[in-house]
């Protein structure tokens, strides 16, 4: 049963993929035989090395046509504005991937340029790091004068997601991805069993493996230089 669903899960990634690249050619197309100006003005703002330059150029586009030519659009969050201008409901969705390990700032020019949002992460995941001090962010606190907000702006603590998921009233607007495609069977089903209930269902083609065991006991001598176990390194280095 799992491998005629792996197979079918295939075609369908395959027949969207195809899906997608025929709409990507028939948007340039579309676009190079009316607007050749606004995708040569595009190639000049992405290229432009002042960040003022370019802000101007991308402002200076009509993204209506681009996008209507090229609906979706792959962007990593810290890169938006070497991409896209900061023109409100530009698109009409937003997915955030790994949102456990986006924080709010970063968050938000992306949400800015979209109508609607669709947050992915698991809150089962690692948060985002801050090296910001405590002290440092109740200080940005008054100064900008966010205490009076209605929610609580805590840059060191809450991921994206977790500020979707506080917003979400309703049951219905929370989906669970079950299926599971990248581990090695025998390595996610510790964490299914420890941390999932047992609810992922495993589909990691398994064709691909090799026969090696997933995991294994290496035995590394102890050699202690400032604190550091210099023989670890060494083994790992030398695995």
């Amino acid at each position: 049963v799992w491998a005629a669903y792996r197979q079918e899960l295939q075609e369908h990634q395959a027949l969207a993929r195809h899906t997608l690249e025929i709409g990507a050619r028939a948007g340039h197309a579309r676009l190079l035989a009316s607007h050749r100006r606004q995708l040569s003005a595009l190639a000049v703002a992405l290229r432009s090395r002042s960040s003022g330059h370019r802000s101007d150029r991308l402002e200076a586009i009509d993204w209506p046509t681009l996008t209507q030519a090229f609906p979706v659009w792959v962007v990593a969050a810290g890169a938006l504005d070497r991409s896209l201008p900061l023109n409100c409901a530009l698109f009409d969705v937003l997915i955030m991937d790994e949102a456990t390990q986006c924080n709010l700032a970063l968050a938000l020019p992306a949400l800015q340029r979209a109508r609607r949002a669709v947050i992915v992460g698991d809150p089962k995941q690692l948060r985002h790091f801050s090296f910001l001090a405590r002290s440092r962010q109740e200080q940005f606190a008054l100064d900008h004068d966010v205490g009076r907000l209605a929610i609580s702006l805590d840059y060191r603590q809450q991921s994206l997601l977790d500020y979707a998921m506080n917003a979400v009233a309703r049951p219905t607007a929370q989906i669970w991805l079950e299926e599971h495609f990248r581990s090695h069977p025998e390595l996610i089903d510790f964490s299914n069993r420890h941390f999932y209930e047992g609810r992922l269902k495993i589909v990691t083609d398994t064709r691909r493996l090799t026969e090696a065991p997933p995991r294994q006991i290496v035995r590394c001598p102890v050699r202690l230089a400032d604190e550091i176990n210099v023989g670890e390194i060494d083994t790992l280095i030398a695995g």
